[in-house]
């Protein structure tokens, strides 16, 4: 019992230290970059899996390229996020993993320094689609450059805000009315 207590108070301590520091546990290194031709193969990779996906619709055939295509070249952003949008968005239910797609959207983000939007969109819908819907709008929020958003790109992304506003407050909503559900049972 003593070793239980005295587990749980150091977990509890380190728990303390590492909210008051407010610091981040550090960041995986980047993957080391390759060569242009092995970023070439994987490009072309990237693409024959696109190509499988579109039109033969092979499923496990086109997500077979991507993994080879990130082997490949573990920098490849622009497959990192296709296939984290495809994970967390396109694919069927049994296929779906949205764990893994924010996995790979954040590390595409990591990769082009949190400054391409499609990438960000993508980290912010894989949350959403986990329904960590604060952490997808804190997301977003990166996406939004005022003086460089406009048009299309505007309207896209304020519907993304939108839809995950509007989750969240249903969210919270559906929390507030179960809870005073369990309220009202323990007061009968």
């Amino acid at each position: 019992m003593r070793t239980l207590a005295a587990l749980a108070a150091f977990l509890l301590c380190t728990h303390c230290v590492m909210a008051f520091a407010k610091e981040k546990p550090a960041e995986a290194p980047l993957p080391e970059a390759v060569g242009e031709e092995a970023q070439q193969k994987s490009t072309d990779l990237y693409k024959e899996g696109l190509k499988i996906q579109k039109e033969e619709k092979d499923l496990a055939r086109a997500i077979a390229k991507w993994d080879e295509a990130l082997k490949t070249d573990p920098r490849n952003a622009k497959c990192m996020n296709h296939y984290a949008w495809f994970l967390a968005v396109d694919a069927e239910a049994d296929r779906r993993d949205v764990a893994r797609a924010i996995e790979l959207s954040t590390l595409a983000a990591r990769i082009t320094e949190w400054k391409d939007r499609d990438i960000i969109d993508t980290v912010a819908e894989a949350h959403y689609q986990n329904k960590n819907y604060e952490l997808a709008i804190a997301t977003l929020e990166k996406a939004y450059a005022p003086e460089t958003t406009t048009g299309a790109q505007k309207k896209y992304l304020d519907g993304q805000m939108k839809k995950f506003k509007d989750a969240q407050a249903a969210s919270k909503e559906a929390a507030a009315k179960s809870e005073e559900a369990k309220e009202q049972k323990q007061e009968k």
